[in-house]
């Protein structure tokens, strides 16, 4: 399906070729700027905490990867800002991107268990970007690549093939260093070198700016950063454990076999805890305002211009809105997760009124339930007493039970919550008539990241993180969560918690 979905938009991107394309090299460009400072985000804040050297040199690579890229495309023919230069300009800042490119991923693994000095790393790359530029611009001393009414020159055609060859080596060097990288990521890795040697291999064949091949390179370069992506941010964020911190996790488990050294071994790892902690909450910080204005400018545009695009660039600019939304919410959750894990989280509890918690809940999800014409229905038959709990925290489990009900129920079904009294306990719990949790899924449903492998009927993604957050909270009310689930019956989710606790409860 992910290969289907990208195939469809890679198909319509070349559409827009149709329509201009300066409009189809610029969105190329801007999606591998994008991706190249996002791997340097990522990476540059976690420093502190990465032990792998490999990554941190790539995500400092690609900033000024992605700042060559940046300059070409202002560069390109017809985008008038450059107007003196012709198509040997952005051909020039293009071959000087890829020789930044492949040297870094060449270099990369030969650095792997060697200490970087961040700092230094970046000071050489912005001394060879600017030695790089000024002989462009300003020395005009870099050979020409493209000669208007001829076409390449032979040391552009010679670049691209040396430029391959560095790529080979790379490769070469990464797959010797294999045992140092995790599996899902490796495979990534070379997949994406793989295809930028064969978008390279396309730049030697067109003969002006505009040309077939250049087109073909350009899609190819999408699908490597692409790939790129798929390897270092989104594992990153889901698996940054995994990712991250591979050599430490490794000590973990030489740890755990020596039981002569179980105080250093809890040490150590309450430290690398509180590490992986710090990390996602500065990753998710520094994701969350450029995500923002992402979703401002995509709803600005999908209200004030959409009305001037065709309905397939109009589905484009909503696949944006909604997967920023996703990603934000994500974020939100990575947030709320390592203040949990981090042992921040404070419970203010007081006399609370269940019924009318529950009833702000209901309402704030009956929309999403009246879009699939699911009943949305509350029962409670007892006189309920006034309850010890924090508020804010029981509606945060009571949206997400309830929202996952929604979203795994079938169109025309039923959600109903029940709210009960047993003993010195009450027991709230979310009935739906979806597609259950398969058996063997049971056992991993309330940990974070987890994914359970049925898809919701209206295509919608979740962050893995909404039920370790919600047992979580309810565990901090010293209560507990759990569910009973049959694979194509549906679901009832149960929480309970004491009526009465201390106040001022901290977890």
């Amino acid at each position: 399906m992910e290969i289907l979905i990208g195939a469809l938009l890679l198909f319509g991107l070349y559409l827009t070729t149709q329509y201009s394309y300066l409009l189809f090299h610029s969105i190329a460009e801007l999606f591998s700027i994008v991706i190249a400072a996002g791997i340097f985000i990522l990476l540059w804040n976690s420093r502190r905490f990465v032990d792998n050297s490999y990554l941190l040199f790539i995500g400092i690579a690609y900033l000024f990867v992605g700042v060559l890229d940046t300059i070409h495309t202002l560069a390109y023919t017809g985008m008038g800002v450059f107007p003196e230069y012709g198509t040997d300009l952005a051909t020039e800042l293009w071959i000087s991107a890829r020789y930044v490119e492949s040297f870094s991923l060449l270099l990369a693994p030969i650095l792997l268990g060697r200490k970087l000095k961040a700092e230094y790393v970046i000071l050489g790359y912005f001394l060879v970007s600017t030695l790089l530029l000024l002989s462009i611009f300003y020395w005009d001393i870099f050979p020409n690549c493209f000669i208007e009414g001829v076409g390449l020159t032979t040391f552009k055609k010679i670049s691209e093939y040396f430029i391959c060859l560095i790529l080979l080596a790379s490769a070469y060097l990464v797959i010797r260093r294999r045992s140092d990288f995790d599996s899902g990521v490796l495979k990534l890795v070379l997949a994406s070198i793989i295809v930028t040697i064969a978008s390279e291999m396309s730049f030697t064949f067109y003969v002006h700016a505009y040309a077939f091949p250049n087109l073909v390179g350009h899609l190819l370069k999408i699908i490597s950063f692409y790939l790129i992506y798929k390897a270092i941010i989104e594992k990153g964020l889901r698996e940054p454990y995994d990712l991250m911190f591979r050599d430490l996790k490794r000590s973990e488990e030489t740890l755990r076999e020596e039981r002569n050294r179980v105080q250093e071994y809890n040490a150590r790892l309450e430290t690398l805890n509180e590490q992986k902690n710090q990390f996602l909450g500065m990753a998710a910080h520094d994701l969350r305002s450029p995500l923002s204005i992402i979703i401002i400018y995509s709803r600005f545009l999908l209200d004030e211009v959409s009305g001037s695009l065709d309905a397939e660039h109009r589905e484009f600019l909503s696949i944006i809105h909604s997967s920023s939304e996703f990603m934000l919410q994500m974020v939100d959750d990575l947030l709320d997760i390592t203040t949990i894990e981090s042992g921040k989280l404070q419970l203010s509890v007081r006399p609370t009124d269940l019924k009318e918690v529950i009833d702000y809940d209901i309402s704030l999800n009956r929309v999403l339930a009246s879009k699939k014409h699911i009943d949305l229905i509350f029962h409670c038959d007892k006189d309920i007493p006034m309850v010890m709990v924090d508020e804010s925290k029981i509606k945060q489990v009571l949206s997400n039970l309830i929202g996952n009900a929604i979203k795994f129920s079938h169109p025309e079904s039923k959600v109903e919550v029940f709210l009960d009294i047993e003993s010195d306990h009450v027991v709230v719990s979310i009935k739906d008539e979806g597609q259950g949790v398969p058996a063997e899924e049971s056992d991993k449903i309330f940990r974070p990241f987890a994914r359970s492998s049925v898809r919701e009927p209206d295509g919608e993604k979740s962050s893995g993180l909404g039920l370790s957050i919600a047992r979580r909270i309810v565990e901090g009310h010293k209560g507990k969560i759990w569910f009973d689930s049959e694979a194509g019956s549906g679901s009832t989710f149960y929480f309970s918690i004491p009526i009465n606790i201390e106040n001022g409860i901290e977890r």
